[in-house]
């Protein structure tokens, strides 16, 4: 069903059920970047902000739950922002952990198995990325993996995840980056098993300009 207030359209239910790997994915990448705001008389609204450049990234995303709504550019152009206005489609996202003022309270919750990978790559999407490492002189870089978060709980989960499903380790020391939690895994053999679990097809659903960082090198 569509919802259609003063001017813009919006598939409020697009989230009731994650049964496909697209939707997984949009569900991590906004339980990253994503936020609810809880306004009196419980109406609820749904934002993102992204920088400039991953403009397209948001009309994806837009595009994704069938809104109309424009895409703006802060007035000092720092970011780009979206606010979807829905009581049901915020709702849909609150059974997510996707709830007002979520910092440090996010868990996976409502996943099934198969879509895993997908939510873990969009959330990585949003606060987290592969890099190269350099090794120093005749040394060949090594791929480096990594997620921020400040809920402890959300890291573990992801740790569990990514153990079950490419055998690495679960025991990786969350350290601080200023303020929040990093988890982290450098190497060839982790890292690599990670990136071919999280891009287990190669039009997989995805940020590219995080992909296409990587494939090239830089």
């Amino acid at each position: 069903m569509r919802h259609s207030s003063a001017t813009y359209t919006l598939n409020e239910s697009i989230f009731e059920k994650c049964d496909t790997a697209d939707k997984a994915y949009w569900i991590g990448f906004i339980m990253a970047d994503g936020y609810i705001i809880q306004q009196p008389h419980k109406k609820q609204w749904f934002g993102m902000k992204l920088h400039p450049r991953d403009k397209y990234h948001l009309e994806n995303l837009r595009d994704f739950v069938g809104s109309s709504a424009p895409i703006r550019l802060e007035k000092h152009k720092k970011y780009v922002y979206l606010y979807l206005c829905s009581n049901r489609f915020c709702r849909t996202l609150n059974k997510y952990g996707i709830v007002p003022r979520k910092s440090g309270k996010e868990q996976i919750n409502h996943i099934p198995k198969r879509f895993l990978e997908d939510f873990i790559r969009g959330y990585m999407d949003g606060d987290g990325g592969f890099y190269w490492v350099k090794q120093g002189e005749n040394r060949a870089s090594q791929l480096g993996f990594c997620i921020f978060s400040s809920s402890v709980k959300l890291l573990h989960q992801i740790q569990r995840i990514l153990s079950k499903l490419c055998g690495v380790r679960e025991d990786v020391v969350l350290t601080d980056a200023n303020g929040v939690l990093k988890m982290e895994y450098r190497g060839n053999k982790q890292a690599r098993r990670i990136w071919d679990t999280l891009y287990y097809t190669n039009d997989a659903l995805c940020l590219y300009r995080k992909y296409d960082k990587v494939v090239s090198g830089g």
